[in-house]
């Protein structure tokens, strides 16, 4: 905001059009309080506000939707008061929680207008939470190992009445990030650390379960460098935003279509007064669903330099050989005989099998970086070669290490709680972070070495199955943003339609209409470019493609929900809904199914009945449904397949976040890697290739492949 030291935004709509904040003192005028403002994004117009009776207000939190504005309020004498403000009905509510003399206030609301609220404790001034739901009586947050000088600071609430924020034992110690989940009888509160930092916060949480979260990876003098991440869920690995060496960024919460908004500002020591010369600059930023950057494109021909990679699969090796000696010499196992449970922990069989899962990933990935480490001693070094060392090998099997870190902490989330269990649990997490870190860093190297970027499409939520169009646009369903949109060449959108949940798929027709699937509202539609709906089948659990074909029929890829009454099954439908063809295959069970109907009659399905046991096919089928062709060489979680002129077949393999192409005889002749949850493409008429990458939030376009 002009005129402020810094500005924070705790609140954006879900339009991201408005957004409520806070703004710190000016200059001239240091004995003022803080303010609360409304902005209007578009024009950056700050409107302050001060919506109770106190001298001053400030916003500390928002619910999802903006009705509720959650805050702290006062006068130049007497204690604080948090306030729940209705921007609807314009009603403030004041809170005074008992026993707080030195002061109340409100953190945040969900879209119930349930409330966080927390409380200044003398003599420390440490801070204690609580859960209030109307009228009810204050429900305490208490995280496990807390004490009655600890502090809770309650950050984030959504609809469900999940709880996130921090905690730490004392004041003068590291925070800790903390989830509260709603009970019977109160709150069950976990704590949760990003392996390796010095402290975490949790800091928002939406409807959907997405997480925002910040942390610092420096202690005591140094320069500290606070990076911002968001999870999916509380179980799921960070996807990260690093705001560069020198900065710390602090989420302040996620919206409800998961845009994690905040501030940016110049890292100090953490032992110091933050700000520079009485206080630094901040800005309010908007960092979105970023992830680390993949890096730039360098000069093949140069030195590859696998140094740090080295160090820090040393690091992951060594902190793996420390799983195994406490798991070995936990209770887990009876001494007697390793097979079986004690009642001091979980099954050790499912203990076991994650643990070797883990240990051969792990060996893996290192004879992985072995052989890169050859390749890279010549000179010039092999590009094609190490970019399959790369994607085919190293990347693969540090997604293995991850997806076995977790295994290994679901089977370990069973025990009875021991010192053993905690530190397994920590060590695991921290090669869970190790292997994610590995991952960005292998996937920086590989830019050196495949198709360099083109074009960048910017931020879409969730994208998936991008269509590029005749007249230069692309068209793409933004899954997460519930919508479906066309982008002009300049990154513009030019057209939209709103009126669809979870939108998986669209399709623009020679009629001018668009074709889209939209998932969650169980239908396949089509819509005028004025947005009329004029055809429509419904009754579709889980759909996620959509093809009109020549005939004028439509083929629907069904995921179904895992049961006889709604199986998976790719569908023919005629314009009157009616089924003209069908295929069910081996299973009910398919996973994000995708097919496409090619010129020769057949239909080319991406099967993923296999993807729980780690497995994948694609398949051509005739019009009876004999496979014609098959391809199951390494691949898993396969979204999206197209058939080439040349006859070759392009496959999404999501879960090894790359694409390949095949040959008829089943060799992978090209393949592109360092994605993270692929969500499908397009080939454009130049032969270059439009990716969406869903999880990143990304849409972009890579040279002729």
């Amino acid at each position: 905001m002009p005129g402020q030291r810094s500005t924070v935004i705790v609140g954006l709509s879900p339009d991201a059009k408005t957004a409520i904040g806070w703004t710190a003192l000016t200059d001239d005028e240091a004995t003022s309080p803080a303010g609360t403002f409304v902005l209007d994004v578009a024009s950056s117009t700050f409107t302050p506000t001060n919506p109770t009776e106190q001298s001053w207000a400030v916003a500390r939190g928002t619910s999802l939707d903006l009705r509720y504005v959650a805050g702290i309020a006062g006068t130049d004498a007497g204690p604080s008061v948090g306030f729940l403000w209705d921007r609807t009905s314009q009603a403030v509510h004041v809170i005074t929680q008992s026993g707080c003399e030195s002061g109340t206030g409100a953190s945040r609301a969900n879209d119930n207008g349930d409330l966080l609220v927390y409380c200044f404790v003398q003599p420390d001034y440490h801070i204690n939470a609580w859960f209030v739901a109307g009228s009810a009586a204050p429900v305490p947050l208490v995280p496990p190992g807390t004490t009655a000088s600890s502090n809770v600071s309650p950050l984030g609430i959504n609809a469900q009445q999940a709880v996130v924020g921090l905690w730490s034992k004392t004041l003068a110690e590291p925070n800790h990030g903390f989830f509260a989940k709603r009970s019977s009888v109160g709150f069950d509160v976990t704590s949760y650390d990003i392996p390796g930092a010095y402290s975490t916060q949790l800091t928002g949480i939406n409807d959907r379960g997405e997480i925002a979260g910040c942390y610092d990876d420096g202690e005591g003098s140094s320069l500290t460098h606070g990076p911002i991440f968001k999870l999916s869920d509380i179980t799921a690995k960070p996807v990260v935003f690093d705001p560069g060496s020198g900065y710390r960024a602090q989420a302040w919460g996620i919206s409800s279509t998961g845009w994690i908004h905040g501030y940016i500002e110049l890292a100090q020591p953490i032992s110091e007064p933050t700000g520079l010369d009485g206080g630094a600059s901040s800005e309010g930023v908007d960092a979105g669903n970023a992830g680390l950057d993949a890096g730039e494109v360098g000069d093949a021909n140069t030195p590859v330099d696998v140094v740090d990679l080295d160090a820090q699969l040393a690091e992951l090796v060594g902190r793996v050989a420390v799983v195994d000696d406490l798991i070995h010499a936990s209770s887990f196992f009876d001494a007697s005989d390793a097979d079986t449970p004690t009642d001091a922990g979980a099954s050790s069989g499912a203990v076991t099998a994650s643990l070797i899962e883990l240990d051969t990933m792990t060996v893996a990935a290192a004879a992985a970086l072995r052989r890169i480490e050859k390749l890279a001693a010549h000179s010039p070094p092999p590009a094609d070669q190490l970019r399959v060392a790369i994607v085919d090998q190293l990347l693969i099997d540090l997604r293995r290490v991850g997806d076995s870190a977790d295994a290994l902490t679901a089977a370990l989330a069973g025990a009875k709680t021991t010192s053993d269990t905690e530190q397994l649990t920590d060590n695991v997490q921290k090669v869970h972070f190790l292997s994610f870190s590995l991952e960005q860093q292998a996937g920086s190297l590989l830019t050196r070495f495949q198709e360099p970027t083109v074009r960048d499409f910017g931020i879409h939520l969730g994208p998936l199955n991008p269509r590029y169009l005749s007249d230069g646009n692309v068209l793409v369903a933004e899954s997460s943003g519930d919508r479906v949109v066309e982008i002009s060449p300049a990154g513009s959108v030019v057209w939209e339609y709103t009126h669809v949940a979870y939108p998986t798929a669209a399709e623009h027709l020679s009629n001018g209409n668009t074709l889209i699937a939209d998932r969650d509202g169980q239908r396949a539609i089509e819509v005028t470019s004025e947005g009329t709906l004029v055809w429509e089948k419904d009754g579709l659990v889980g759909l996620y493609g959509v093809q009109r074909l020549d005939s004028g029929n439509t083929l629907l890829t069904v995921q179904g929900d895992y049961t006889e009454a709604n199986p998976a099954e790719i569908v023919e439908v005629n314009s009157a809904g009616d089924l003209v063809w069908s295929f069910r295959g081996d299973s009910v069970g398919l996973l994000a199914p995708s097919a496409e109907r090619l010129p020769n009659g057949n239909t080319l399905i991406g099967d993923n009945s296999g993807y729980f046991s780690g497995t994948a096919r694609v398949i051509e089928v005739d019009p009876t449904g004999k496979v014609v062709w098959t391809f199951a060489s390494g691949i898993y979680g396969v979204y999206g397949v197209l058939r080439l002129a040349n006859g070759h077949t392009l496959i999404n393999d999501q879960g090894n976040g790359r694409l390949i192409e095949v040959a008829p005889n089943g060799d992978i002749v090209w393949r592109y890697g360092g994605l993270d949850t692929p969500g499908g493409f397009d080939v454009l008429p130049s032969g270059d290739l439009l990716i969406a990458d869903w999880s990143q939030n990304k849409l972009f376009e890579i040279g002729t492949h």
